[in-house]
């Protein structure tokens, strides 16, 4: 679990989901790699990234460089034997590497069709226009998959910090058992 205090909106994109981009699909497990519609927002600053919830609303587009932090939670369930969704996050087209969930298995199998996943990922070095999406692709049996609840995301443009002073680091050796 991670919690930080963010005062207000600034450098900040949260937007929920129940629905992947092939028309009003709710059903998260797709043949193909398959971007997520990020139909609703609730925060969301126009100075730091662009996206709109009828036109594209797969897409993220940065419009300040920097570094950023991307979360992504979801819940899924289906009543279907050992199906695995897939969950990649794409800057430009390409898949990050390392900045996946591949959590989802669901059995099927003495009430087991609910799972959930969850990504932390920092992305450094954005730059204005690169764009972020999110994927969803079938690994294991096909079959219907939705969301329980709305899948969140949410993308936090990192502010540098600078160490005019850094602190110093002392080091302390032990000889003996008495010194413990």
């Amino acid at each position: 679990m991670y919690i930080e205090k963010y005062p207000g909106t600034h450098d900040l994109f949260v937007a929920s989901s129940t629905e992947i981009n092939t028309g009003a699909s709710t059903n998260w497990n797709p043949t193909a790699q398959t971007e997520v519609k990020w139909e609703n927002r609730t925060h969301y600053d126009a100075s730091v990234y662009s996206h709109s919830t009828t036109s594209s609303p797969h897409v993220v587009t940065i419009e300040q460089d920097g570094n950023y932090v991307v979360m992504y939670h979801d819940e899924l369930t289906g009543a279907v034997a050992d199906a695995n969704v897939t969950v990649e996050l794409v800057v430009n087209g390409s898949n990050v590497p390392c900045a996946s969930a591949r959590t989802h298995y669901i059995s099927n199998s003495n009430g087991h069709d609910t799972t959930s996943a969850s990504g932390f990922f920092y992305v450094p070095d954005l730059e204005v226009d690169d764009t972020v999406t999110v994927t969803v692709m079938r690994e294991g049996v096909s079959g219907s998959v939705t969301t329980n609840n709305p899948t969140k995301l949410y993308v936090v443009r990192k502010q540098s910090l600078a160490v005019s002073d850094p602190p110093t680091v002392s080091s302390v050796v032990l000889n003996s058992s008495s010194d413990i």
